[in-house]
């Protein structure tokens, strides 16, 4: 469904030794932007396809959205094997087993070194059994043939916009029983990648190599790397590539793959076994927990995480059906799985645990190299209360957000919220009211200090504004329960063991770690990712990502599920009033976009829309206040954009080579930092920070211009995400239905984008949406107010959206009485290609062929869309990733 699917910006490289940056028709190595500038110039990694078509390997769009996800994000390690292994395959003892030959060229003899890439397939396969048959049964993994059967994308709710994937082999997890394993991403492990000729291999003398061939082959790679990711939760994946008789071990994690130095795996294949031995038989604390006992996982899978057994996942049902929720499917029981949170002291102890049944995936952001978002419906064990539990991948130059939302909790406690703030709110907020509230004597008096003096005259309207949700809590905005940065708090740990006397944990401390002189650091459990290093070791601390995790009590149904467009429109509202208290606290979102925001589901509603996800948040008055401002209030930010705006140098992007466009806040010189190199840090972060947003949501002067990113293009992305809704989910009047659609919002660069919204802005709006009056004048007269906000010249003025006048559209729709009801969103199909109008929200949908009519033999030559997927006979609930907990393991018997 791609309303779920975010098309999130992240930095994209620059200069690279090992690859240029996307071009196009999937060529790496054409000049691209700074990966220091904020947001891409194209959709990555297929996000966002409006046509089928778009989805398919060959299509061009998805050949150039990956050339740029994979744009300088695959660097060689230039060292031996030894020490590729020490670095990147962790491990507590090397291989304890010898090695399973008398003659290392044994296990690969057979395998041809000409003719066609499939005949290599049954004796590769030959061969990795081989190695491995000294494993114990309990660890020992299965291989197959993937070549001939097409795996879909793992979620089914995003499957039209990711096409099905054909891995060449396919590695199990340990003890595998089902036959019928290789058949779905949920059993599958590892993936081998098989190419006939060493003339295939991706990776030259000098790196990646240049060209189609070369970025083909390492889509198909990466492809298969963010398919095992996304399954099962992995904090870091291995996939092997072959080439003719050479192979390279590749080590993908969301923020960059490593690529081991190339090995003749038929004269010895002593890599490959080491590489199976290590990662069948890692041992990690059981969930997580420093002094629990060791237990046994994959590499790479997240300790925290554990299988449901069938008895609590059929529990898990019974609730959501107690709970009025939608049965699970029977993709989610397979996906569910539980989740270990500890809580810690002050002293960094552990306080306690918390386990939470993930049991419905809301929201996922499919990229491989990003946030990797993912929002999932959970249960606390024991009280079975309904949670959302968010997961993303934080670039550590970002702003922690588990600090963000500990400062909106301060902000919003009752015993550190000023009486004045809740009155200011209340009386702002009923502004629209027939009998709206009014200040005393005209407003607040205010003492030497600066605060408004508290009056009898104020006893009453103090009262009703306790007594509001909107002015007295946080409103548009979810309660958190926990946050937490699993990979600050490893890397704090890394930190303190490796000083007897180790300086105070601070973010910029615990960051510096990543920048290794000769290798990254070796974080005990690898919720930090060390990828990035080998890409610009000196940029480490800013390009790493580090695994946050956030509890929310606030649960809620994505907003493509609106039950009325009523329903739509009141949650937009209270979003904006959400956005209005994070910008009063200091923050500005950023990235207004569907996957971040919610329709609350509730048995007591407070608000109907809230607002979620800091990661891209800008802390405005942190930065004001580090680049030496005296006075940080929301005066002086306006003023300071202005000025910015005003000075710069050349306001069009992109700018010249001549013209060096000024960070957003550069630093003063009666600031706080001194020496050169903390101006130096702060200028790559401000950088960093300069611009983000989700590509369909983002307004036109942040795609096209330098200008500050503030709240009025926040605003502006509210109106974008209105649209976007109403041409998805409702019926409307233009025709044919999705060319509106395309329109506006099929667009893969920001230059595109920026041209087909100012075009739907400029032009007239000749088409209302059906039967609805009040939606459709909120359009209208929405989008009147975002053609001013935007300037049409450089010199040219521009009327700037605000909250008041935002708040006003929607105050005045919601009070017109003849709103629809039970007009719920209609689902949104994506058509198989352009020409194909009957698709998106509208009544025509043509006949859905049965799963019978596209099933055909193994023959792979015909039309590849119409590959089967040949689903499990039963529906496994116990995922392989789980910790092995139960009887010791057995040699068992050893075949030859």
């Amino acid at each position: 469904m791609s309303p779920r699917t975010s098309v999130s910006s992240s930095s994209q490289s620059s200069g690279s030794c090992t690859g240029g940056s996307s071009g196009s028709s999937g060529r790496l190595g054409s000049p691209s932007s700074s990966d220091m500038y904020g947001t891409m110039r194209s959709r990555k990694s297929g996000n966002g396809v409006a046509t089928k078509e778009q989805a398919v390997g060959s299509s061009e769009v998805n050949k150039d959205s990956w050339a740029a996800e994979i744009n300088g994000k695959i660097n060689v390690f230039d060292k031996s094997l030894v020490e590729f292994f020490d670095t990147y395959v962790p491990c507590e003892a090397a291989s304890r087993a010898a090695r399973p030959w008398n003659d290392p060229a044994t296990p690969f003899k057979t395998v041809p070194t000409t003719g066609r890439e499939t005949e290599m397939y049954p004796h590769i396969i030959k061969g990795l059994e081989s190695i491995v048959r000294k494993f114990k049964p309990a660890r020992r993994p299965r291989f197959a043939n993937g070549s001939k059967r097409a795996l879909r994308f793992p979620y089914s709710a995003w499957e039209d916009e990711h096409n099905y994937t054909l891995p060449d082999i396919l590695m199990s997890f340990p003890a595998e029983a089902d036959a019928d394993w290789h058949l779905n991403w949920r059993r599958i492990a590892m993936a081998i990648e098989v190419k006939p000729t060493k003339r295939e291999d991706p990776i030259g003398l000098r790196g990646v190599k240049y060209g189609k061939e070369a970025t083909g082959v390492l889509t198909q790679i990466a492809k298969s790397a963010r398919n095992l990711m996304l399954t099962h939760g992995m904090l870091y994946v291995y996939i092997v590539g072959i080439y003719c008789d050479t192979a390279r071990i590749y080590r993908f994690d969301h923020a960059a793959c490593v690529v081991s130095r190339a090995f003749n795996y038929k004269t010895d294949p002593s890599p490959l076994h080491e590489l199976l031995w290590r990662f069948c038989h890692h041992r990690e604390h059981n969930r997580g927990r420093a002094n629990a006992p060791l237990v046994h996982m994959v590499l790479g899978a997240d300790p925290s995480l554990q299988p449901a057994t069938e008895e609590e996942v059929q529990l898990a049902n019974e609730r959501c059906v107690e709970a009025g929720k939608n049965r699970l499917t029977e993709e989610e029981k397979s996906a569910c799985r539980w989740m270990t949170v500890i809580r810690y002291n002050k002293d960094g102890s552990e306080a306690g645990t918390t386990r939470y049944l993930l049991y419905r995936l809301r929201f996922m952001n499919p990229r491989l190299f990003s946030r990797s978002t993912a929002v999932w419906d959970a249960f606390e064990e024991g009280t079975w209360e309904p949670l959302v539990i968010k997961e993303a991948w934080r670039q550590l130059a970002r702003d922690r957000e588990d600090a963000l939302y500990d400062r909106l909790r301060h902000a919003f406690d009752p015993q550190n919220r000023p009486w004045w703030a809740n009155v200011a709110d209340y009386v702002f907020l009923h502004r629209n009211d027939e009998d709206k509230p009014t200040l005393p004597d005209g407003g607040f008096k205010l003492d030497d200090q600066g605060c408004p003096i508290h009056s009898e005259d104020f006893d009453e309207l103090e009262a009703e504004a306790e007594l509001d949700a909107a002015a007295s809590e946080l409103y548009g905005l979810p309660s958190v329960t926990f946050s937490d940065d699993l990979g600050a708090r490893a890397a704090a740990k890394l930190l303190s063991k490796q000083s007897d006397s180790p300086p105070e944990a601070s973010d910029e401390a615990i960051d510096a770690l990543a920048s290794g002189v000769d290798h990254p650091p070796a974080y005990d459990v690898y919720h930090r990712t060390i990828c990035g290093w080998l890409r610009n070791a000196n940029k480490a601390k800013y390009n790493e990502r580090s695994h946050t995790r956030v509890v929310m009590k606030t649960t809620g149904r994505p907003l493509s599920e609106f039950r009325s467009t009523r329903e739509l429109v009141m949650a937009l509202r209270d979003v904006v009033i959400g956005h209005r208290q994070l910008f009063q606290q200091g923050i500005i979102h950023r990235d207004i976009s569907e996957g971040n925001v919610m329709i609350l589901d509730g048995w007591i509603p407070v608000f109907v829309g809230f607002l979620l996800d800091l990661d891209y948040a800008f802390d405005w008055k942190t930065a004001l206040m580090y680049a030496g401002y005296d006075r940080i209030d929301e005066v002086t930010w306006k003023r300071f954009v202005e000025e910015y705006d005003k000075n710069l140098p050349h306001i069009k992007r992109p700018a010249p080579p001549e013209k060096e466009i000024p960070v957003l806040i550069d630093k003063k010189r009666d600031g706080k930092l001194k020496n050169k190199a903390e101006r130096e840090k702060w200028t790559i972060k401000m950088k960093m920070k300069e611009r983000t947003g989700t590509l369909l949501y983002m307004a036109i002067e942040i795609l096209c211009s330098y200008v500050a990113h503030d709240v009025r293009h926040d605003l502006e992305s509210v109106f974008w995400l209105l649209l976007c809704m109403v041409v998805r989910h409702t019926i409307h009047t233009s025709y044919p239905a999705y060319e509106l659609y395309l329109d506006i919002f099929d667009a893969h660069t920001e230059r595109a984008s920026a041209k087909s919204k100012r075009s739907f802005l400029a032009g007239p709006m000749d088409w209302e949406v059906e039967g609805n009056k009040p939606l459709t004048t909120l359009i209208r007269k929405y989008k009147v107010l975002c053609l001013r906000n935007t300037p049409r010249e450089e010199s040219s003025n521009i009327t700037p959206l605000t909250y008041e006048s935002v708040l006003d559209l929607f105050d005045e729709a919601l009070a017109d009485t003849s709103w629809p009801k039970n007009d719920r969103a209609l689902p949104f199909k994506i058509p198989c290609d352009s020409n194909d109008s009957s698709a998106g929200s509208q009544t025509s949908r043509g006949k859905k062929r049965t799963r019978d009519e596209e099933a055909r033999t193994d023959d792979v030559e015909g039309d590849p869309w119409r590959l089967p997927q040949h689903a499990s006979k039963k529906a496994m609930v116990r995922s392989p990733l789980g910790i092995d907990t139960g009887s010791s393991e057995s040699e068992g018997s050893v075949s030859s």
